[in-house]
């Protein structure tokens, strides 16, 4: 229906301005609405997405992650924040993030990429192998694509395939400076120098100001000693990004090997000290910095960065030589052999890799040969090397839990116990169930000086395979031995809670000591998981959801793979969440929770409770039955289960699991009146005797023999049942 011009007038008229007459109605009408227009563009151009990339590529990762809780479905959020996550090397977060991102976006070549630097990153190299060589399959025109996968060969040194898809992405894509600047690497890589000038000059052309492709150019241009080019490139690409060490030290290191004069050597002094400031761990650049003192005849001053270099750099031998030298010269005998033994050592361990090295080359699928270098790289310490070659010698993908434990093994021998124990951990999450893997990581964590959390690994491995219990008791015992380690305040707190904890039986699952000196312990030593997760159970059993939450976010903070904890947090969390953001992190915890076999009870009754929330019904039954099964002992899944077949329309079975619960609750009162009577009585064995029955006739034969042993303490005469 059209509006008389009285309507439009009056709507007019409403506008708090000024008193409007005749004629005037029409152009103040226009005025207005061009005014509400001009507003509304305002507030649209929030919303297009030109701006919002440029808003989120800005944002700090404190306010991606706050966008993400008001966004979780936008797969834009989500490519920025695991991009940041990836940058800052917390992979693992960031993987999580961008799987979900993939699942959302199914066509974005930017979040594919991401997701396997991501993948590569926590040592899925054959799942971002899979999803790669996938995307690709379906988008054979696409040139990031093909870029991906060549990034991907590059990253694993395989430079052959790489090329390959590489030359596909600039065929594809010739404007991408990146395809062209990974294309000039690869083909350096092949011996085609020709071609990898050529293809880093294209890149050049396409980003004029990109540091790292004039710093690339320049070291093609040493190679071919075209001197003065080279140095033109090194100086350009120092200027372009002063801050960056890398840069700054190949500068400082062309500086010195090409210095005519006194005046060029203290300009690649300064360069060297700029890049060693940038970054002090810099082994190289330290070293640098060293040497130009040392020739300079500025000994004393040499000293502190070569020392600090081979600190740096554990598996080369210059600076070790230098210290050599140096003491030889001051007659410092004793500083000189210590140093002279770590050159020597350094000095074999290269020769040996280069002979090693040389000989795969020509023989290069000799699994003897690639067995050797696995175990010599292992022991020094290189994982990536060692990884890969232990998969040419045992045939399976680099992220295999066979291939990662040979590694492990390797790493502990020769001492980088810090190298080890992530890498046994990740085999463990991909081989919940291999005995081997939890081995692997109760060695890792023994000589960590984590006894207690070696000993539980070891447990669970020697329930697959009790023959290994008395070798690996030896190594327990051996290390003990070797290994005193006094009391500590925070221990003694914490064995003392544990006791009380432990002797308590039925109802009375955390008592307030417990609790006291179970926080006591945590205060003590800040950041102990053992501490931490006693804490956590002593809380939720007093029903202290706040400070248990709290307490499980520390622990998932410290050890994102415990999968048990993930699963009591993702319990205690549904219980307050109301948003479907909270949903969502409670599902997070869940799946984390997927890691292990022992956390599946609990993991399934969360699903459950999850499933409730989201009142899907047939779900909520699902999950609380295998709950149930897995843990016949948990009374509340009888309750919950009872709310699911409600939901789901069962009235007669909610009925039946409600009867069951209210069943077992009486027993609990039951146990509540008997455990009250021994409070009220403790002298009185008679009373002792009645809950050991009572539990005997329950079924529940480990509290009956707590019970007896306690009764046996306090009445030594006395026969109990």
């Amino acid at each position: 229906m059209t509006e008389s011009p009285d309507r439009e007038g009056a709507a007019v008229s409403a506008v708090p301005t000024a008193k409007v007459t005749g004629g005037k109605r029409r152009p103040l009408l226009l005025l207005v609405a061009t005014v509400g227009l001009v507003g509304a563009g305002v507030r649209l151009i929030g919303f297009l997405p030109v701006v919002q990339e440029r808003r989120l590529s800005q944002m700090s990762l404190p306010e991606l992650a706050r966008e993400r809780s008001a966004n979780p479905e936008d797969p834009r959020v989500l490519y920025y924040i695991g991009r940041s996550l990836n940058r800052a090397g917390r992979f693992a977060e960031a993987e999580g993030n961008l799987r979900h991102g993939v699942g959302l976006d199914l066509e974005s070549e930017r979040l594919r990429d991401e997701w396997a630097r991501a993948l590569l990153g926590v040592g899925n190299t054959s799942e971002a192998f899979s999803q790669l060589r996938q995307f690709v399959g379906t988008h054979p025109s696409s040139g990031p694509a093909h870029l991906s996968l060549g990034k991907f060969y590059f990253a694993q040194k395989s430079m052959p395939p790489a090329y390959d898809a590489l030359q596909k992405a600039v065929a594809l894509s010739p404007q991408s400076a990146e395809a062209w600047a990974y294309l000039s690497q690869t083909a350096g890589m092949l011996s085609k120098s020709e071609e990898s000038v050529q293809a880093i000059r294209k890149a050049l052309a396409l980003e004029p100001r990109n540091a790292g492709y004039h710093l690339l150019l320049a070291s093609y241009l040493t190679a071919a000693s075209q001197r003065d080019e080279a140095g033109r490139e090194h100086a350009l690409a120092a200027e372009l990004d002063p801050q960056n060490a890398a840069i700054r030290g190949r500068y400082a290191l062309w500086l010195a090997e090409n210095a005519r004069d006194e005046a060029g050597r203290r300009k690649a002094e300064d360069e060297a000290r700029q890049a060693a400031q940038l970054d002090p761990n810099d082994g190289a650049a330290q070293l640098l910095v060293g040497r130009l003192q040392k020739d300079a005849g500025r000994v004393a001053e040499a000293i502190p960065a070569l020392t600090k270099a081979a600190e740096l750099s554990p598996e080369e031998p210059a600076a070790a030589q230098l210290l050599t030298e140096i003491y030889t010269t001051q007659k410092d005998a004793t500083s000189a052999a210590r140093w002279r033994k770590i050159w020597q050592e350094r000095q074999s361990y290269r020769t040996e890799r280069h002979a090693l090295y040389q000989q795969l080359r020509v023989s290069p699928n000799s699994r003897e040969l690639h067995r050797k270098m696995a175990r010599l790289l292992g022991v020094h310490g290189d994982i990536e090397g060692s990884l890969r070659n232990y998969a040419t010698v045992l045939r399976r993908p680099p992220d295999s839990v066979p291939t990662m434990l040979a590694v492990v093994r390797d790493l502990l021998e020769g001492g980088h116990v810090a190298l080890a124990l992530p890498l046994a951990q990740k085999a463990v999450d991909l081989g919940p169930h291999s005995p081997d893997a939890r081995e692997a990581l109760g060695d890792a964590l023994l000589q960590s000086n984590r006894v207690d959390e070696a000993i539980a690994s070891y447990n669970y491995a020697t329930n697959y395979i009790p023959t290994r219990a008395p070798a690996i008791q030896a190594r327990v015992n051996r290390y003990v031995a070797a290994h005193p380690q006094p009391v500590t305040p925070a221990e003694k707190a914490y064995r003392e809670a544990s006791a009380i904890a432990n002797a308590n039986v039925g109802l009375s699952r955390s008592s307030p000591q417990a609790l006291e000196l179970a926080k006591q312990a945590d205060k003590l030593d800040p950041g102990n998981v053992i501490y931490l997760r006693l804490l956590m159970r002593l809380q939720f059993g007093a029903r202290k959801m706040d400070d248990a939450i709290a307490t499980a976010r520390q622990i998932v903070t410290y050890t994102p793979y415990d999968a048990p904890t993930q699963a009591l947090l993702a319990v205690m969390l549904v219980e307050k969440a109301k948003t479907p953001q909270e949903l969502a992190e409670v599902e997070t915890h869940l799946d984390a929770a997927k890691r292990s076999p022992e956390a599946d009870a609990q993991r399934r009754y969360g699903a459950g409770l999850l499933a409730l929330a989201r009142k899907n019904g047939p779900l909520a039954v699902t999950e609380l039955t295998e709950a149930r099964k897995l843990d016949p002992n948990a009374d509340i899944t009888f309750f919950k289960l009872s709310q699911a077949y409600q939901l789901s329309g069962n009235a007669a079975a909610a009925a039946k699991a409600l009867a069951e619960y209210q069943r077992r609750q009486e027993s609990k009162r039951v146990e509540f009146g008997l455990q009250s009577d021994i409070s009220a009585h403790p002298a009185d064995p008679a009373r002792y005797e009645k809950l050991i029955r009572f539990y005997v006739g329950q079924g529940r034969k480990s509290e009956a023999k707590v019970m007896r042993e306690i009764a046996r303490r306090r009445f030594p005469s006395t026969k109990h049942p």
